[in-house]
């Protein structure tokens, strides 16, 4: 039987609730990536339809995939309030997955920020962001994260890492990713 999208199944008279995994599909089931990063639970994926969409990605500690559709120059997610577009800072590990997107419009801030979390950034591409201090593509501070198979392309931070920033205590796995004019 099923409740609410979750199995239900009887067991020595205990009742015990398993959530399925889901796919949340922006602008179909939700209208924003924030209300579907809202709705999500763990093990969760977030599929972004084509298009240019004025938000902003924080998967608040969730284990979840936020992905876009292939390829990712078709969909666009971009900010330019001063804040960066992506944020990973709530202790997420690898099992929080930001992939296939264009990750672009950061002015006075990172494109992606990840502070104390553990995630994967995969296929991505990552431009114009502009920082008024450091880490205008990517800025990783106290965490682990993997960044692998981006394209970070004219990025920029007025004092260092323009593509990348790796800063206070983090280690990062950075594989297989295009560099260019940051």
């Amino acid at each position: 039987r099923s409740f609410d999208g979750y199995e239900y199944s009887e067991w020595s008279s205990a009742q015990w609730f398993f959530a399925i995994p889901r796919v949340i599909r922006v602008p179909v089931d939700e209208s924003t990536i924030t209300l579907a990063i809202d709705e999500a639970c763990n093990e969760d994926t977030i599929l972004i339809a084509h298009g240019t969409y004025l938000e902003r990605i924080n998967p608040l500690g969730k284990a979840i995939v936020v992905a876009g559709t292939l390829p990712a120059e078709s969909t666009i997610v971009m900010n330019a309030t001063g804040t960066p577009v992506a944020t990973v800072a709530n202790g997420e590990g690898p099992s929080t997955i930001i992939r296939d997107l264009t990750i672009t419009g950061a002015l006075g801030s990172m494109g992606v920020n990840i502070t104390g979390s553990s995630p994967q950034i995969l296929n991505n591409v990552i431009k114009s962001n502009v920082n008024y201090s450091h880490g205008g593509g990517i800025w990783i501070s106290r965490g682990n994260p993997v960044i692998r198979g981006n394209r970070i392309i004219g990025n920029l931070a007025y004092t260092r890492g323009g593509g990348i920033c790796v800063d206070d205590e983090a280690s990062a796995v950075i594989d297989s990713n295009i560099f260019q004019l940051n």
